[in-house]
């Protein structure tokens, strides 16, 4: 099996004609390749891991129950059902899938929160892939807003770690739902 999981923009929806190819002996196999892209997923279950991505989308669908594959092919149903992955006919050779990579950049957030998470980096007592320490040695250094920002956040900070960060020098809230 192939599928094509699609980028998102800042809403959350896919961009068409972007992705990342993968491929497996079966759903759950995919499932499992998903899970692994980032350290905060590989951790979990694989139930845990659809059952935290599928929580995230607007109607979260049934997965029924059954064993672990069956559940697997339902989330990936649901998935595409939302455009979120694509399925790949086998037949079709790996160079004729059309597909930007592009480089989504760092992500853009306040400049204070961005001041405040350096201050937390070099302070050096916390790891800064765990999101939930950085928020709480955010507090514990008197930085709340930073803390807040961190756990309502999590997703965008977790993206920041990897792709990099970068400051909002526009004044333009980087978040509908920052409020100051």
């Amino acid at each position: 099996m192939k599928i094509i999981i699609r980028a998102t923009d800042k809403e959350g929806r896919p961009v068409p004609e972007t992705g990342q190819f993968i491929e497996g002996g079966d759903c759950l196999a995919l499932v499992e390749q998903m899970r692994a892209q980032t350290p905060f997923t590989a951790q979990q279950t694989p139930d845990e891991y659809m059952e935290d991505l599928l929580a995230r989308l607007p109607e979260k669908p049934p997965v029924r129950g059954g064993n672990t594959e069956q559940r697997a092919a339902d989330f990936l149903s649901a998935l595409a059902t939302h455009g979120l992955v694509e399925f790949v006919a086998d037949k079709v050779a790996h160079a004729e899938v059309a597909m930007t990579l592009e480089d989504p950049g760092p992500v853009v957030i306040p400049e204070q929160v961005l001041d405040d998470l350096e201050a937390i980096r070099r302070d050096g007592r916390s790891n800064m892939l765990d999101w939930p320490a950085v928020a709480r040695l955010a507090e514990v250094m008197g930085m709340d807003k930073t803390a807040a920002w961190v756990r309502t956040h999590h997703r965008e900070y977790s993206a920041g770690i990897f792709r990099g960060f970068a400051p909002d020098e526009k004044g333009i809230k980087s978040c509908a739902d920052k409020r100051d």
